[in-house]
C-alpha cells in the first residue's frame, strides 16, 4: 500500500506511542533502506479483520484446532477452529509493490510454528525466504533464505522435522530441516511451475508440476516414480488419502480429477465429473477417506461449487455439488476431527462439517471491482466517483461518493440535476486505442507501445483531450502519451479492474482488487488520495499518502501503519484510530479538489 512520505509535525510532537515515527519517517534515520533491509518508512495498509485480497493457501495442525491463512494482502492470519474466530494477524517484513505477497503456508503438527513464503525477501536478499513464525508469541523465529524463486506451496512432514517447498519457473522442490533450516534435498529438474507438495504417512513426498508430471520421492529423497497421469494436463493440487494408499490430483484448466496409487502413481480411476464446467484445481479427502472433494472454477449460477463424491469417488459413486463462494476456490483442506475448510479469491474463508453444513463463513469485506469497467464513473473535477460493490453494473450495489461533501450515496439513480459522472473514454476517432488484452501488445493508432514485459492489460481510458492513455494491468497503472511513450508507472496494491480520467484531465482514478479506489495526478502519477468502502455498505475511510484521513463512524479502524523491524523480525501494526487526534482531518480532505 501507500507509504508515509512526510512527517506531520503534530504526530511527531505527540510523543508516547507516536515517538517511533521520528525514526521511521526519516527524521533521525535519513532515507529509507531498500537494498539491504526492508523499507524503513511506515506503510499504510487496509485492515478489516479479514483478508482483503485473494487467499492463496490455508493450513491446519494435526488436531484441527487452528487454521492458518495467507493472501496477496501480505498477512498471515491465525484462526481458532471450529469457531473461525480470528486469534492473531502476523506480518512479515514487506515493501511497496509485490514484495511480501504470501502464496504458501504450513502449520507444524503441534500448531506451534507457521511457515509462510511467496514473493518474500527478494527486494533485499535477491533470494526468496521462508519465514518461520512462533504462533503463540507472534514472533518471527527464523528465516530460510536461499530459495531461487517464488514459493508456491509449503508442507511439514508428519513429525514436523522437515519442511518442503515447491517453486515457480521450474525451480522444483527443496526440503529443509525445520530445526536449523539446513537444506536436505533439492530437485530443480522440473520443466515448469510447481504448485503443490505433500508428505505421506511414511515421509514420502509427492509433488505436482505444470510440466505434466506427478513425482513421488521416498523418505530418503530418491525419486521412486514420475508419471504424467493425464495427457495434456497440468497437475495443480494433490491430496494423499488418510490411509496413504491413494493420491488425488486436480488440474489447471481441466475438469478432470485423477486418483493414483501411492507407490507407483498408476491410475486407479477417474471420478465422475459429468456436468462439471470449469477447472477442478484443488482436491481433498474427508478424514475417514470415504469422501473426495474437488473445486476450483466449477460454477453453477453465481456460485463456485465443490463436487463431493461418496465412496472415495470410485466409479459409480454418488456425488453432491456444494456451493462455497462466488470466486475461484483456491484450496480445500481436511480438518482433523471432521469437516472441510475452504478458501477463495473473493476473498472468502469458511468451513463445513461432516454433514456438509456450514460451520462458519467469513464473507469478503471488500467491494468487488472485477468487471467494473465502464461502471467506474468520475465527475469532471474528479471529486465524485460512482462504482459498484459487486463489480459489473448489472450485478447491483451501485454507489456514489463525493470527496467534497464526504457523503456515500447508495441510491441506484442519481439525484435530479446532479452533475453527470462520465465513464472511461475507451474509443475515439482522433486516438484509436487497442488495449491488447488477449496477450498482444497494446497499440495507439496502430503503433505498439514502447514498453517491455507489459503484464496483462485489464482496463484502459483515453484522456479527454486525447493526449494520452491510462492502462490498468495485473500489477500496475501506467500512463502513455499519444505516441505510445511511457510517462509514468505505479505499482498496484492489487489487480487493476478499472481506470478513468477526470474530464478536466487532472486525475487518473483506478479501482483495485484490494477494494480501494485511488486518485493519481495525471501529469506525474503521484498518489493524491485513496478510498476504501467496506462491503457492509456503511463504513468507509478516505486518506492521503501521509495518513491524514476522513472516515465514517467506525471507519477509522480500517487502516493503519505497518512498521517493518528489519528483515529478521515480524512487523508491528498501528491502527489509525490510535492517532485520531493528529490525523483525522476531514477539512484537509475536502479541500483537495478546491
Amino acid at each position: 500500500m501507500t507509504s508515509v512520505r512526510s512527517a506531520p509535525m503534530r504526530l511527531i510532537r505527540g510523543g508516547g506511542a507516536a515517538a517511533w515515527l521520528l525514526l521511521f519517517l526519516g527524521v533521525l534515520g535519513g532515507a529509507p533502506l531498500w537494498a539491504a533491509e526492508p523499507m524503513a518508512l511506515p506503510i499504510l495498509r487496509v485492515e478489516t479483520g479479514m483478508h482483503t485480497s485473494l487467499i492463496r493457501r490455508i493450513a491446519t495442525d494435526s488436531r484441527g484446532e487452528l487454521l492458518a491463512s495467507v493472501a496477496d494482502d501480505k498477512t498471515l492470519r491465525i484462526w481458532s477452529l471450529p469457531s473461525g474466530r480470528l486469534l492473531n494477524v502476523l506480518r512479515p517484513p514487506i515493501n511497496e509493490g509485490t514484495e511480501g505477497k504470501l502464496y504458501a503456508v504450513a502449520l507444524s503438527p503441534g500448531g506451534t510454528v507457521a511457515a509462510v513464503a511467496g514473493l518474500t525477501g527478494w527486494d533485499w536478499d535477491r533470494r526468496i525466504a521462508i519465514y518461520l513464525f512462533e504462533v503463540k508469541k507472534g514472533t518471527l523465529a527464523r528465516r530460510i533464505t536461499d530459495l531461487p524463486n517464488v514459493v508456491n506451496h509449503l508442507a511439514f512432514s508428519r513429525d514436523g522435522k522437515l519442511i518442503a517447498a515447491v517453486m515457480a519457473k521450474g525451480k522444483g522442490l527443496a526440503v529443509y530441516r525445520t530445526l536449523d533450516g539446513q537444506l536436505q534435498f533439492s530437485d530443480a529438474s522440473y520443466g515448469d511451475q510447481s504448485y503443490w507438495v505433500a508428505f505421506g504417512p511414511h515421509n514420502e513426498i509427492v509433488t505436482t508440476s505444470y510440466d505434466g508430471f506427478v513425482r513421488l520421492y521416498d523418505a530418503n529423497f530418491k525419486l521412486r516414480a514420475k508419471r504424467k497421469p493425464l495427457e495434456g494436463g497440468s497437475p495443480f493440487g494433490l491430496a494423499i488419502s488418510p490411509d496413504g494408499g491413494r493420491i488425488a490430483v486436480g488440474y489447471k484448466g481441466r475438469n478432470e480429477v485423477t486418483v493414483l496409487k501411492n507407490g507407483t502413481l498408476e491410475t486407479l480411476y477417474e471420478p465422475d465429473t459429468s456436468g462439471v464446467t470449469g477447472k477442478l484445481q484443488t482436491v481433498a479427502w474427508s478424514e475417514d477417506g470415504r469422501r473426495l472433494f474437488a473445486a476450483g472454477l466449477f460454477a453453477r449460477e453465481e456460485f463456485k461449487m465443490a463436487r463431493v463424491w461418496e465412496g472415495a469417488g470410485a466409479p459409480g459413486a454418488a456425488f453432491t455439488d456444494l456451493p462455497l463462494a462466488r470466486d475461484t476456490v483456491m484450496q480445500l483442506l481436511t480438518i482433523p476431527g471432521g469437516g472441510m475448510a475452504y478458501a477463495s479469491a473473493d476473498p472468502v474463508l469458511g468451513m463445513v462439517n461432516d454433514k456438509l453444513l456450514r460451520v462458519f463463513h467469513h464473507a469478503r469485506p471488500i467491494a468487488s471491482f472485477r468487471g467494473l469497467g465502464k461502471g467506474l464513473r468520475v465527475s469532471r473535477d474528479g471529486s465524485k466517483v460512482e462504482f459498484s460493490y459487486s463489480g459489473s453494473e448489472k450485478s447491483g450495489g451501485k454507489a456514489r461518493f463525493s470527496v467534497r461533501t464526504l457523503e456515500l450515496d447508495l441510491r441506484n439513480a442519481a439525484p435530479s440535476g446532479e452533475e453527470p459522472l462520465e465513464p472511461p473514454l475507451e474509443s475515439s476517432t482522433e486516438l484509436i486505442l487497442t488495449p491488447g488484452r488477449e496477450g498482444s501488445a497494446p497499440q495507439i493508432n496502430g503503433k505498439p507501445f514502447q514498453v517491455k514485459d507489459l503484464d496483462a492489460v485489464q482496463a484502459a481510458a483515453i484522456a479527454p483531450d486525447r493526449s494520452g492513455v491510462a492502462l490498468g494491468t495485473t500489477f500496475s497503472v501506467r500512463y502513455f502519451d499519444k505516441e505510445g511513450r511511457p510517462m509514468w508507472q505505479i505499482s498496484a496494491p492489487g489487480e487493476v479492474w478499472a481506470v478513468n480520467i477526470s474530464g478536466d484531465g487532472r486525475f487518473v482514478v483506478a479501482a483495485y482488487g484490494d477494494g480501494t479506489l485511488r486518485w493519481y495526478g495525471r501529469a506525474d502519477g503521484r498518489e493524491v488520495l485513496s478510498f476504501f468502502p467496506h462491503n457492509d455498505r456503511e463504513r468507509w475511510i478516505l486518506w492521503t499518502p501521509n495518513g491524514y484521513y476522513a472516515a465514517s463512524s467506525g471507519g477509522d479502524n480500517l487502516i493503519g501503519w505497518h512498521r517493518n523491524q528489519g528483515k529478521q523480525a515480524a512487523a508491528e501494526f498501528y491502527p489509525a484510530h490510535g492517532f485520531k487526534e493528529n490525523y483525522e482531518r476531514p477539512d484537509l480532505i475536502k479541500g483537495i479538489f478546491q
